[in-house]
């Protein structure tokens, strides 16, 4: 959800997870910090998480998602890779990822930034084949046509 000027702000921490326990990420209350669709989570009972081999580092990709205008349930919007507000589930909103952003590993404390593209799958030079259409012209509208991400190492 962007501030007045358009801008999305969002903080998150990620953590290598070098085990063969799942992370459950489902709160109490159902809210979920999946990072991605309930079939990428659900039948395996967790998330796997992350884990480099020795002396690797990870790629970090950013998705970003559109949930449409904000609702009461505003802490479920935000959390939840498919909230009850979207079509998907029988809501209003149309929930669909628009936006992209990929970085190399980074070995070092630091940040960079990259720019952030539309998301390949909406891409309107692809979406509308005349063979099979993949895509709505309402989620091709709805990619982000420019902007920046900014990745921080700490620790």
């Amino acid at each position: 959800i962007s501030d007045e000027d358009g801008n999305i702000r969002f903080v998150s921490s990620i953590y290598k997870s070098c085990n063969e326990k799942l992370l459950d990420l489902t709160g109490e209350n159902g809210v979920n910090a999946w990072g991605g669709p309930e079939f990428w989570v659900v039948p395996f009972g967790g998330s796997i998480g992350y884990c480099p081999a020795d002396g690797e580092e990870t790629e970090i990709h950013i998705v970003l998602r559109d949930h449409g205008p904000p609702t009461e349930d505003l802490i479920q919007q935000l959390t939840t890779f498919t909230d009850p507000s979207c079509g998907q589930r029988g809501g209003p909103n149309l929930c669909v990822d628009n936006g992209v952003s990929a970085f190399a590993p980074i070995a070092m404390d630091g940040s960079v930034t990259q720019g952030v593209t539309i998301f390949p799958f909406f891409n309107p030079a692809t979406c509308f084949d005349s063979n099979f259409v993949v895509c709505t012209q309402e989620q091709v509208d709805a990619q982000i046509e420019s902007g920046t991400a900014t990745l921080a190492r700490t620790g």
